[in-house]
């Protein structure tokens, strides 16, 4: 039986597929080594210094950024075991952070340079990303915060952040939107006797906010308190200045106390002013973001 010419050729045909397909493998097999070989020898102090300096120099006068044990890993990320950002002027003064992961955003790739990021901290995980251009769209999920009120260190205030979104340019100079929602369970006010409120600890329930914008100019949408001893609704506005402790503060709040409020509680509020027909008290508060006067 004669075999087609044709088909006589197919183990010379396949032969030279393989070979064309090792040309092309071998390259790469070498480059994914090559780059593999750089990053386990590149010096990691190198690389922390000049990341630790990159950083401070974007930061506002008076804050600072520290990392320890800064290494390269695959594909393209950096990674730092701990971090500390110390903020001046803020009720917040430093940020641990830990297992920090930091990758070129694929926005990078048309000429947008930006940085993904991943991180654990005290108050829950971080994730989103950062540009140079300076938008921002960071989430922060679920973890427990106490830390003493500003100026009153022996008031705790603590709760749960289920949530946190922050979307928007970051660079006040530019007239552009900003959006910030934040919602916080089982929040709880440790000390309320030095206020002569007759309890140690005061319930306060969920606070939600919702705070948007452009520039300097924020507006908070609504701001609630719910399910504690007392209902509080309102809204204002915030004017952004550096450092931030120096921002200015506009914020009508109504205050109502539940059945479970106490009489010391109910007093004070009467001291803040008479209560409407439904029951609640209203003040406004304006000044300094962190020490505002009320009026």
């Amino acid at each position: 039986m004669r075999i087609p010419f044709s088909l006589s050729w197919r183990p010379f045909r396949e032969a030279k597929f393989s070979l064309l397909f090792l040309a092309l493998l071998i390259p790469v097999v070498f480059f994914i080594f090559f780059l593999i070989g750089f990053f386990v020898s590149f010096p990691d102090t190198v690389l922390q210094n000049r990341l630790v300096t990159e950083i401070n120099r974007l930061l506002p006068a008076g804050n600072s950024f520290e990392a320890d044990a800064v290494t390269f890993g695959l594909p393209l990320r950096l990674q730092i075991d701990q971090a500390r950002l110390t903020l001046a002027h803020s009720p917040l003064p430093e940020l641990q952070l830990s297992r920090v992961r930091l990758s070129p955003t694929l926005a990078t790739l048309i000429g947008r340079p930006g940085l993904a990021i991943q991180a654990e901290s005290a108050f829950g995980a971080l994730d989103g990303s950062l540009h140079l251009s300076g938008e921002v769209d960071l989430h922060l999920r679920e973890g427990a915060f106490n830390f003493p009120l500003a100026g009153m260190p022996n008031l705790q205030l603590e709760g749960m952040i289920k949530a946190v979104d922050l979307v928007g340019q970051m660079q006040l100079n530019k007239d552009e939107p900003m959006q910030l929602q934040a919602l916080v369970d089982n929040l709880l006010l440790r000390g309320a006797d030095q206020l002569g409120l007759g309890q140690t600890e005061l319930v306060l329930g969920t606070l939600s906010l919702q705070l948007a914008g452009s520039g300097r100019s924020q507006q908070i949408e609504q701001l609630s308190l719910s399910g504690g001893v007392v209902t509080v609704n309102g809204g204002g506005k915030i004017v952004v200045q550096q450092p931030i402790a120096a921002s200015g503060l506009d914020l009508k709040l109504n205050l109502k106390p539940e059945a479970s409020a106490n009489s010391g509680l109910r007093t004070m509020l009467d001291l803040l002013g008479p209560a409407g027909n439904d029951g609640a008290h209203q003040i406004q508060l304006r000044g300094r973001l962190f020490a505002p006067q009320l009026k």
